[in-house]
């Protein structure tokens, strides 16, 4: 197990949670009206620096399969994108 959290520490940014952290998770719940949790790992990917965040937790139809919310990128990796209808 330690060697699993090594690994993780060195090939991922860890944030602890701050004050400044929950605040900006408060705001961006609120203005996108997001799940609280779903608004804290995007503030805390926000403050890691992250541009992209993989999640199936993010606000959107289910056939969605990316958006963007302030700076960061959601994809849902098992979304599954709406059929593309080709031209005659």
């Amino acid at each position: 197990m330690a060697v699993v959290a090594r690994l993780i520490s060195e090939a991922h940014a860890v944030v602890a949670m701050s004050t400044a952290t929950c605040l900006r998770g408060y705001d961006l719940s609120d203005r996108h009206r997001m799940h609280l949790w779903d608004a804290m790992i995007l503030a805390a990917a926000e403050e890691a620096g992250a541009i992209v965040l993989y999640t199936e937790d993010m606000p959107g139809a289910v056939n969605v399969s990316t958006g963007k919310i302030e700076a960061v990128t959601y994809i849902k990796p098992f979304a599954i994108p709406p059929a593309r209808t080709s031209s005659p």
